[in-house]
């Protein structure tokens, strides 16, 4: 299930990234968009938080203080990070 979360949260980012590099504000697109963009974050907020419970509970990660501190201070590309080194390697589908 972790799997499916990370590749729907890397389509989320790089669906999300498009958006603000396309324009500066989200007020432009109609209010369906908007509802969209608000799931999304929702969904990405989720997927940091179970990223957060995953971490905590993975003893035999090597570098553990600098792979906590990068999922809390660059928590949104970290997350990227950590899913395909750590849990993409150890989850079979």
């Amino acid at each position: 299930m972790k799997k499916i979360w990370g590749y729907w949260y890397t389509f989320l980012f790089i669906v999300m990234f498009g958006f603000v590099g396309s324009t500066g504000s989200i007020e432009e697109y109609p209010l369906c968009i908007q509802i969209v963009v608000i799931i999304a974050i929702i969904s990405m907020s989720g997927f940091f938080l179970l990223m957060l419970a995953d971490f905590s509970s993975n003893k035999d990660i090597k570098y553990r203080v600098i792979v906590g501190g990068s999922l809390l201070f660059f928590n949104w590309i970290a997350i990227l990070i950590y899913f395909w080194v750590v849990v993409n390697r150890k989850v079979k589908i």
